[in-house]
C-alpha cells in the first residue's frame, strides 16, 4: 500500500471519527496504542502507550519505531540531554538515552503517577496515600522533595478512591509549571517564575454537563481535563470526557477541545478537534501538538477555533 493511499485512508477514518480534509496531519498514525505519556525535543516525540511500550516518532521525517525499554513504563519526560522514564508501579525512575539504553536507575522517594521535565529538573505528581500529602514534588532524581499543591478533600470516599480522585497531570517549562486534576472542578493551577500559585477556572465542554458528584463508582466522576502542556507562550489544556453520558462508554467524546491559556490565566483561544485527542506534546518547545489513539500527530493551531 502506498504512503499516499495510507494517508488518505487515515484522514478519513480514525477511531470512528471523520477527519476534516483541510486539516493537515503532521505524522499519520498506524495501529491503536492509546498514548498515556509523551514528551519531545529536536523534532522527535517520545510516547508511552497504555501497554507500557516506548515509541519514538520522527515528526518531520515521518519515522516511527518501538524502543526497547527496561520494563513496561507509565510515563516519560524529556530533559535536555536524556529521558526520564517511570515504571508502572511509580517506584522506579530510569534515565535513558534516546535509544532506550539505561544510563541510570533511581528509586523514587514517593509513588509517582505522572511527571514532566523543565529541561533540568523533574516536576512529578505523587499518588497520595494519606490526606495531607503534597501532590507535586520537584528536583533531580533521586532527590525529589515536596513542592506544591495540596490534595482536595473527599471525606465521604474510601481513602483509596480519595487518592485516585487526586490524580494530577503536570507540565513544566523553564521556571514555570502548570497542573490540573483529572477529576472534579475544572481548575488550572499555574506557577509563573517567582509569582504565587494562580488558580484559574476554565470552560468545560460536552453535549451536556458531566455528573458532578463523587460516588463510589469513578466511572461517574467528572473528568474535565486529560492533559496539560506548558510552553513559553502559555499553557495548552486538553479536555477530558465530553459525553454523551447515557450511551456506550466506548462512544464517549473525549479530548475534543484544546484551550490556550496565558501565564496570567487569560483564555487566549479554544480549538475544536474532529477526533478524540489523548495527549499533548511539543517536538520543538514552541508548537503544541496533539496525539490521537493511533499515534497520529496534529498541530493544535491547524484546527478551527471555537467562536
Amino acid at each position: 500500500m502506498s504512503w499516499r493511499l495510507l494517508l488518505g485512508m487515515y484522514l478519513l477514518c480514525a477511531a470512528g471519527d471523520v477527519a476534516e480534509p483541510q486539516t493537515p496531519v503532521l505524522a499519520p498514525g498506524s495501529t491503536a496504542v492509546t498514548p498515556q505519556g509523551a514528551c519531545g525535543r529536536g523534532g522527535t516525540l517520545f510516547v508511552v502507550s497504555k501497554q507500557g511500550q516506548l515509541h519514538r516518532l520522527g515528526v518531520a521525517q515521518g519515522t516511527r519505531e518501538i524502543i526497547e525499554a527496561p520494563e513496561p513504563l507509565a510515563d516519560i519526560a524529556c530533559s535536555k540531554e536524556a529521558l526520564w522514564a517511570l515504571d508502572q508501579l511509580g517506584r522506579t525512575l530510569y534515565r535513558l538515552d534516546d535509544g532506550g539504553r539505561v544510563l541510570a536507575r533511581a528509586p523514587s522517594p514517593a509513588i509517582l503517577g505522572a511527571m514532566a521535565s523543565n529541561g533540568e529538573e523533574l516536576v512529578a505528581a505523587v499518588r497520595p496515600l494519606a490526606g495531607g500529602e503534597t501532590l507535586l514534588w520537584r528536583g533531580t532524581p533521586p532527590k525529589l522533595s515536596p513542592w506544591a499543591l495540596q490534595p482536595r478533600q473527599y471525606p465521604d470516599l474510601d481513602p483509596r478512591l480519595a487518592a485516585f480522585a487526586n490524580s494530577v497531570v503536570v507540565s513544566a517549562v523553564g521556571d514555570r509549571a502548570a497542573a490540573a486534576f483529572h477529576f472534579g472542578p475544572p481548575d488550572l493551577y499555574l506557577w509563573a517564575g517567582g509569582a504565587p500559585m494562580r488558580s484559574v477556572a476554565l470552560p468545560t465542554f460536552g453535549q451536556r454537563p458531566s455528573p458532578s458528584t463523587f460516588g463510589p463508582d469513578p466511572a461517574g466522576w467528572p473528568r474535565p481535563y486529560r492533559d496539560v502542556l506548558a510552553l513559553p507562550d502559555g499553557v495548552w489544556v486538553l479536555s477530558g470526557w465530553e459525553g454523551p453520558w447515557a450511551q456506550d462508554p466506548e462512544q464517549m467524546l473525549q479530548g475534543r477541545h484544546v484551550t490556550h491559556v496565558s501565564w496570567q490565566g487569560e483564555v487566549l483561544a479554544t480549538y475544536q478537534l474532529p477526533r478524540n485527542g489523548y495527549r499533548l506534546a511539543s517536538d520543538d518547545g514552541k508548537r503544541a501538538l496533539v496525539l490521537d489513539a493511533f499515534l497520529g500527530v496534529w498541530r493544535v493551531t491547524d484546527f478551527p477555533k471555537v467562536p
